[in-house]
């Protein structure tokens, strides 16, 4: 008979029938790699399955050996897009705060104010208002500035008080030179002060 392992791995799972048993056995008795097939194989059935208790003994095994905890390292690049974002958070939040106080500073009257007439000076008040403060003394120039002031509508910031002034915008500063070209303010939020009349 020629060597069949299907025939042997039959016969050892029983399924192998009874006429053709006693033909497998004898030429398992009679060919050594058939016999050797054999007796491996049929000393595997017993010990393939675990033990019953072979589970909790493991996980038992795995609750009392001691475990080392594992420091997690924080990569790198991590650490730097948290330090960045912190720094845009901490500029933005700087330049929004000083914003409000670079506003004040930008108010104030420059050490060499930018006017091209003598009848325009910067002037120190002492006033509440943290606009700069320039004062025309010529009357011609006066009446002009009162005129515009007038067509423009725009009102004293002062009307009841002892000195007549205006507050103006930039753009308004800017306008008002144009109308009148003997005048030369700085292009800025200011305060002009005419004298009395």
């Amino acid at each position: 008979m020629p060597c069949n392992l299907d025939q042997v791995d039959a016969l050892l799972d029983g399924t192998l029938p009874q006429g053709q048993q006693e033909s497998v056995l004898s030429h398992i008795h009679s060919c050594p790699a058939c016999r050797m097939y054999y007796e491996a194989v049929s000393g595997l059935e017993g010990s393939a399955l675990p033990p019953a208790d072979f589970t909790a003994r493991v996980m038992e095994a795995v609750r009392t050996t001691p475990q080392e905890r594992v420091k997690r390292r924080m990569p790198l690049r991590r650490y730097v897009s948290g330090l960045a974002a912190c720094t845009v958070v901490v500029l933005g939040v700087s330049l929004w705060l000083s914003a409000g106080s670079g506003n004040q500073a930008a108010i104030q009257p420059a050490d060499a104010p930018r006017i091209g007439t003598e009848n325009v000076v910067p002037y120190d008040s002492g006033t509440d208002s943290q606009l700069p403060l320039y004062s025309v003394t010529d009357s011609q120039l006066c009446a002009q500035i009162r005129q515009w002031m007038q067509q423009e509508n725009i009102s004293q910031t002062y009307p009841q008080g002892p000195r007549e002034a205006y507050d103006l915008t930039a753009a308004q500063a800017a306008a008002l030179c144009q109308a009148i070209p003997a005048l030369e303010l700085p292009e800025r939020d200011l305060q002009l002060e005419l004298s009395p009349r």
